[in-house]
């Protein structure tokens, strides 16, 4: 059974720092005030209490004016929350600037699951400096917190950002928001940036058309009850203490776009939600089993010869500690085996010539696999590469076919005439023909690089739901169809 998401705001309005951009850094709350802000929370803490089943509450998420972290009462609350068997997470978004050792201790004395708490911190670099605040961050993850961390896509911060994921661990998820009120387009060069650090970025770039249908399993609750189907959404005309599920959970929206991730991250279409896991709303991919990686214009760049970017082959070094990893390529293993050079030992295996060669080579021994495709009439074919201009390679094992390439000149590609054509010298029933660039390859009918991760998660005993895969093109969009989780990497 799906389980509802609560997003809370209260009245604290008011941080501990003083962003130029944001106009809660100019206010000082009073203690009444503050005091207020403490009673409001508490109160919405026992009515989750009281309703966490009868409203199948599975997450809550609190997404302050200001920073809820340096007062205790959030740290109460959370713990008492955390505790609800039925309460899968609890979060805060945060500057992360609270003093870890003594709030984590106040979690949990009042016996708060840490394995339930995530951590959206946010790096300012108007207050802060980037080694200051990735301490903060391994300080979390020392402790066992699920985090992520993020910034503002300022173009001037550029350098910063940059700077800041080097320094901050692999496993840490860095997002990047769209700038609020910028007045140009991003730049080809900002854009590709942006999208190396986070290739979600692509969703801030053109936020969907809002549907109401599409918001339901959560709510969004203020301080004084009040309640919206998100943080940007119209007020329903139900209050959280007094209405009842079917309610409060209606979704109701008169906005023209879902214009903050807060908004289009609770939308049942969301289509990140199998990275993100059950509740995107936290922005922490959930962890993967194994990854599978395209690597022509992904791990490598498109055509190149030079090998892995340093800055890549030590990110992958690290991505090696925690996960299995895989190569997915329309490549044959000899091919891959020259364009990664000395990479190729971080590797398990594979999937190879798009699916129709697999290979592993893990601590349950070497296994491999080919699916064999035949040619017709080999005499004919060869006349007409002869007269279309192509060369052709065959790829092999022990005499048997499983791959074959037609080439044209780099400047030329294939037209569906000729596609047509060739099918006719295979059984084409039992062939797959698929064109890359100047190539048209062949390969036994359905195989893909997602049916490879099928058969190669079933020699490893693990489900693809729980494999994690990346790619940029046509041909991984059957990585993106079995996989758990599916990473695009846009290049402009």
């Amino acid at each position: 059974m799906d389980k509802n998401t609560i997003v809370y705001r209260g009245s604290l309005k008011s941080c501990n720092y003083h962003c130029s951009y944001c106009p809660f850094s100019k206010h000082k709350m009073s203690d009444r005030e503050l005091e207020k802000d403490r009673e409001c929370w508490t109160a919405f803490c026992e009515s989750v209490k009281k309703r966490v089943n009868t409203f199948s509450i599975g997450a809550v998420f609190v997404t302050p004016y200001g920073e809820a972290l340096i007062h205790h009462w959030y740290w109460e609350g959370l713990a008492c929350l955390s505790n609800l068997d039925t309460i899968d997470k609890v979060g805060v978004q945060t500057n992360a600037s609270f003093a870890v050792e003594k709030f984590l201790k106040i979690y949990m004395d009042l016996g708060g699951k840490v394995e339930k708490l995530c951590i959206w911190a946010t790096f300012h670099p108007e207050m802060t400096d980037i080694d200051s605040f990735v301490l903060q961050c391994n300080k979390l993850l020392e402790k066992g917190v699920y985090l992520s961390a993020g910034a503002v896509g300022v173009p001037e911060n550029i350098e910063i950002i940059k700077k800041l994921r080097d320094k901050l661990p692999k496993s840490i998820y860095l997002w990047i928001n769209r700038m609020d009120g910028f007045k140009r387009k991003y730049t080809v060069d900002e854009l590709n940036t942006f999208l190396k650090i986070d290739p979600f970025f692509i969703n801030e770039l053109n936020y969907p058309k809002a549907f109401a249908s599409m918001c339901k399993n959560r709510c969004f609750v203020e301080a004084n009850g009040q309640i919206h189907s998100c943080n940007i959404s119209n007020i329903k005309p139900v209050n959280w203490y007094k209405g009842t599920k079917e309610d409060i959970f209606n979704p109701l929206c008169r906005s023209k776009r879902c214009s903050c991730y807060l908004a289009y991250s609770g939308r049942t279409d969301f289509h990140s939600k199998n990275f993100f896991g059950r509740y995107p709303i936290f922005r922490i991919p959930k962890k993967p089993k194994a990854i599978f990686f395209d690597l022509d214009g992904t791990l490598l760049d498109k055509g190149s010869k030079n090998g892995l970017s340093p800055k890549t082959y030590q990110y992958l070094m690290e991505l090696k500690h925690d996960f299995l990893l895989f190569y997915a390529t329309s490549m044959p293993r000899e091919e891959v085996i020259k364009r990664l050079k000395g990479a190729i030992h971080l590797f398990q295996g594979g999937v190879l010539a798009s699916g129709a060669y697999l290979y592993l080579n893990d601590k349950t021994g070497l296994k491999s696999n080919y699916y064999p495709i035949k040619i017709n009439d080999l005499i004919n074919l060869r006349q007409f590469l002869k007269k279309v201009k192509a060369q052709f390679q065959f790829y092999e094992i022990n005499g048997i076919i499983y791959k074959i390439t037609l080439i044209k000149n780099v400047h030329f590609t294939w037209n569906d005439e000729e596609c047509t054509l060739i099918k006719t010298f295979f059984k084409e029933s039992e062939c797959r023909f698929f064109v890359e660039n100047h190539c048209l390859q062949i390969v036994a009918k359905d195989r893909n690089k997602g049916a490879g991760i099928l058969e190669i998660c079933t020699w490893l005993g693990i489900s693809a739901k729980d494999v994690l895969s990346v790619g940029n093109d046509r041909e991984d969009i059957a990585m993106k169809n079995v996989c758990g989780a599916y990473v695009k990497i846009h290049r402009y």
